[in-house]
């Protein structure tokens, strides 16, 4: 039900069952909980709903316009072996989606889209094989509709692999930045990008 304002009484007035009804299911819009943790909102000028308590470690955000418990935000994928020539910026695919709260991963061109405005922690990282050429090796996070690099990392090549981790926060003052990841080298031939990996986390 909604809330109905009171009436306003006249001296005399005989006292109905309707009327104290409408004081008792007034009462009852104003008390929506019904266990420990329960939070009220309101759904419109009169009207409330209950929201029971989340799961442990939980955080309450913005689902359609409404409070909502949500265990995390973010996404989680697995980038495969992927072979990258000599000076050529190589897109990387996404091919398992260990975790996607919110269809942040576009599959139609491996790229993650970052649909709510604010702050997200982006984490990119994988490896190439060992080389002694001192070369570089680079791994970068781009804005995809430019190619503008927002984060990155190079390294050049020694006896060891190259392990290459992009880490950082990437704030978005407009939702729906659409982002992707590419890697590079300049050793001759082609390399092996190995164990790539992207983790976001809407913070």
């Amino acid at each position: 039900m909604s809330w109905i304002n009171p009436k306003t009484w006249e001296t005399g007035e005989l006292v109905t069952a309707d009327s104290m009804n409408t004081i008792r299911d007034n009462l009852l819009e104003l008390w929506k909980g019904t266990g420990g943790g329960d939070i009220e909102y309101f759904t419109s000028s009169t009207s409330k709903q209950r929201l029971g308590i989340g799961a442990n470690g939980s955080k309450l955000t913005v689902i359609s316009g409404v409070p909502a418990w949500r265990i995390g935000t973010g996404f989680s994928g697995t980038i495969p072996t992927t072979s990258i020539s000599s000076g050529i910026l190589t897109d990387l695919n996404i091919t398992v989606e260990d975790f996607d709260s919110d269809n942040f991963h576009v599959s139609t061109n491996n790229y993650v889209t970052l649909p709510f405005i604010g702050l997200y922690a982006v984490t990119l990282y994988g490896y190439f094989p060992n080389g002694s050429d001192n070369t570089l090796r680079g791994l970068y996070i781009r804005n995809a509709s430019n190619g503008s690099v927002i984060l990155g990392q190079t390294q050049k090549s020694t006896n060891v692999e190259a392990h290459l981790c992009v880490s950082g926060n990437i704030y978005v003052d407009t939702a729906g930045l659409t982002v992707k990841f590419t890697a590079h080298h300049t050793s001759s031939g082609s390399l092996n990008f190995y164990a790539g990996r992207v983790v976001i986390v809407k913070l």
